[in-house]
């Protein structure tokens, strides 16, 4: 892989506050399993919130990051609410 073609990506989601960390440790198993990266995350939101809105930071080329988008949506779909940035 080229070094050169690995790019700094952000998803944001906003899920139910109860839900937050159990999808947050999902995605991150998820983006460790397939592409062998770590992925950092922030909060976004206060605690009184119902929703919370968390910003997921990582590592990949742009195929991968087609590829974790597809995979999330497959896995997740209605269940939370995904911003691709």
């Amino acid at each position: 892989m080229d070094l050169a073609l690995i790019k700094e990506k952000q998803i944001k989601i906003t899920v139910k506050k109860r839900y937050a960390k159990p999808y947050i440790q999902k995605i991150k198993n998820i983006v460790w399993n397939q592409f062998e990266a770590v992925c950092e995350f922030e909060s976004e939101s206060f605690d009184f919130d119902e929703e919370v809105n968390i910003t997921l930071f990582f590592l990949c080329t742009e195929k991968q990051y087609d590829h974790l988008l597809e995979i999330i949506r497959s896995r997740f779909q209605n269940s939370i609410h995904m911003e691709v940035i």
